[in-house]
């Protein structure tokens, strides 16, 4: 089902960031957003994962899976327990033991199950953060500036990853970007919001 976003307003105190703003983002395409620093590209993606309040009305969203700009794993949970944790109250155990352990091999860290994210490199994070979204049983995918913080050589391993388990497991995903070589890698279609 289509993601369809229909007159979004939204306000930061005085500030106008959305006024009747529209858009579709299609089932089970890579939507990229781009624009520059502080046109709304992270508030629109709030707004679509219900965090924020806003006006207007978003269709065909029934839940969402996130991959912020941090990696936000849970840090006293080790990488096998971040990922069971997006899974818990969905599945039995050895269902969830089982997708756990094929996901980990499609991220090339098997060997960090039980890694605690301390443990972990800024790439390696970045995959369990990847990992956790495609374990998500929701349908749509957001992504914010996911590639950001990644040097070149890793940046292409990851994005290789990514489009991988997007082909995999077949989601709709929204990710927003201000760098145009991010968005020509993965985007079936890019949208750029300007003032």
């Amino acid at each position: 089902m289509n993601v369809v976003v229909k007159n979004l307003s939204n306000k930061y105190g005085e500030k106008t960031v959305f006024e009747k703003f529209n858009i579709t983002f299609e089932s089970n395409k890579i939507s990229v957003v781009m624009g520059i620093s502080g046109v709304g590209k992270t508030t629109l993606l709030n707004c679509i994962a219900g965090l924020i309040p806003y006006d207007g009305e978003i269709i065909g969203v029934s839940g969402v899976a996130y991959v912020f700009q941090e990696d936000r794993l849970i840090n006293n949970l080790t990488v096998y327990e971040n990922l069971d944790f997006a899974l818990s109250g969905v599945m039995d155990k050895s269902e969830r033991s089982k997708r756990i352990k094929d996901i980990l091999r499609e991220v090339e860290l098997i060997e960090k199950a039980s890694a605690f994210p301390k443990e972990l490199s800024g790439g390696q994070k970045k995959r369990v953060a990847l990992a956790r979204a495609f374990l998500s049983p929701e349908q749509l995918l957001l992504m914010d500036e996911p590639f950001s913080s990644l040097d070149i050589g890793l940046k292409d391993r990851i994005t290789e990853l990514f489009l991988n388990l997007k082909n995999k497991y077949q989601k709709t995903v929204i990710t927003v970007t201000h760098d145009i070589d991010d968005a020509l890698a993965v985007a079936d279609k890019i949208s750029i919001i300007n003032r």
